[in-house]
């Protein structure tokens, strides 16, 4: 169970970025 949710947390972490990024390079 640990290893799912801290996978769940890293998926939420890298599509945060994604999103900032993308954000980012359309400004």
């Amino acid at each position: 169970m640990g290893r799912h949710n801290t996978a769940r947390l890293f998926d939420t972490v890298i599509s945060a970025s994604v999103m900032h990024t993308t954000s980012f390079d359309a400004k």
